[in-house]
Order: structure tokens, then sequence, then C-alpha cells
């Protein structure tokens, strides 16, 4: 798990094989506003070369996407549920939905 927003902020070492029903992982966002995926994507390539998906959380608040990475790209998104739509327009891959508070 990484956290990015201009550059990568932090990673945490977690390689995630099984979810499990009631499994959470709990992040504290740091940042905010403008966030460059491309660095993220790069890490992803030279890293993480055994990346089955990618689930990005995000506002798609966004100045750079960067490259497509080898696997999909899962944009989920939350914030104003009113500006999804127009958001969900930008990335130039990977699906986007929309994260319900619950």
């Amino acid at each position: 798990m990484i956290q990015p927003n201009a550059g990568i902020t932090s990673r945490l070492p977690i390689r995630i094989k099984l979810i499990a029903k009631g499994f959470s992982v709990h992040i504290t966002p740091k940042g905010g506003g403008g966030t460059a995926f491309a660095k993220t994507f790069e890490w992803v390539e030279d890293n993480a070369d055994d990346a089955a998906a990618v689930i990005y959380f995000t506002d798609l608040e966004v100045r750079d996407f960067g490259g497509e990475p080898h696997c999909p790209v899962l944009w989920t998104v939350w914030g104003d549920e009113r500006k999804f739509e127009a958001l969900a327009s930008r990335p130039p891959f990977g699906d986007p939905i929309y994260l319900t508070a619950y």
C-alpha cells in the first residue's frame, strides 16, 4: 500500500493476497488537491511487477495521471457525488467508481 500526493509520501509494506469478510485497512490521508499519479505508477512498474491491480482511493483532483500500468486500475472516488460524472471522465485509463459512506 502506498500513499501518494505530489510524490509518494509513505509506503506501507502490505501485500494483500486475500481479503476476508470484515477485514479493514485504516488510512489517514496526507496532502490534498493536485495529486500527481505518475510517480505512483512508476513505482508500481519498478517495484510491483506481480501486482494484479491498482485500487486508487482519490478525489480525482489530478494534475498528472502518468502512464498506464501493466495491470488494471480501479479509481475509487470519494467526495462530492454531484461532481462524480465530470471527474470520472478524466482518467485516460482504468475504471472509476463512486465510494459512498456507510
